[in-house]
């Protein structure tokens, strides 16, 4: 009986990623017991680059990061409200529609880190959030990362008095404008080619520091004018 038992419980952990369902529940318990922050607050999480984070090399693994930033958004939706509201909401969901990410220095085995999630910029449909990696030891930013999260089934301004949100969103970074025009250069080949529509940014919405636009050649290669 006590062998059948364990045949189940390796069933489960090949069959499922066992670890981001419990990380994830734990990451919820502790969010209630955490103080909570507005919209343009940091969220901050702490971790070590443990054994199972580390590649050949002995450093943390480029997916790894990934998973990582999945845990600090989830705390800033947690300790928002947000998260509450979207639960009550059947149908409504945010989605990770795009992510960035610049090493500058590897995180070393058994380095303790910082995860620092921010909300930079938003639109009427997507959150965008700058979540840095920063070692504990020395205050290097180790990594820094930009994500944006697409809401489905509803619109920001829809839930925007639940976490205070602005109307006017604060003038966009200019890394992060150039990464949302760099979104639409490829959604927009992709269109032209046949692939089908995806839900774009209106650049125009970005407050350009001087007025350009986009043209696609018949080559498929962006033209600005």
């Amino acid at each position: 009986m006590e062998e059948s038992g364990s045949w189940w419980i390796l069933a489960i952990i090949a069959v499922f990623d066992l670890y981001w369902i419990l990380r994830l529940a734990f990451q919820k318990i502790i969010s209630k017991v955490r103080s909570k922050i507005r919209y343009d607050e940091n969220s901050v999480n702490y971790s070590i680059c443990w054994t199972t984070d580390i590649d050949y090399f002995l450093h943390m693994n480029n997916g790894k990061y990934f998973r990582e930033m999945d845990f600090g958004r989830f705390d800033w939706y947690f300790r928002t409200g947000l998260s509450d509201y979207l639960e009550a909401k059947p149908g409504v969901h945010f989605v990770q529609h795009g992510a960035s990410i610049r090493y500058r220095r590897s995180i070393d085995f058994l380095v303790p880190f910082k995860l620092v999630t921010k909300l930079v910029y938003w639109d009427e449909r997507s959150l965008y959030f700058e979540q840095r990696f920063i070692s504990l030891h020395d205050g290097f930013i180790r990594a820094v990362a930009l994500c944006k999260n697409t809401c489905v089934g509803a619109k920001l301004e829809e839930m925007a008095d639940v976490i205070q949100l602005p109307a006017t969103p604060p003038s966009p970074p200019e890394e992060l404008k150039l990464w949302i025009e760099s979104q639409e250069v490829s959604s927009t080949r992709l269109r032209m080619t046949g692939f089908g529509r995806s839900v774009g940014t209106n650049l125009a919405s970005l407050q350009p520091t001087e007025s350009k636009k986009i043209f696609m050649t018949s080559e498929g290669s962006a033209v600005h004018i």
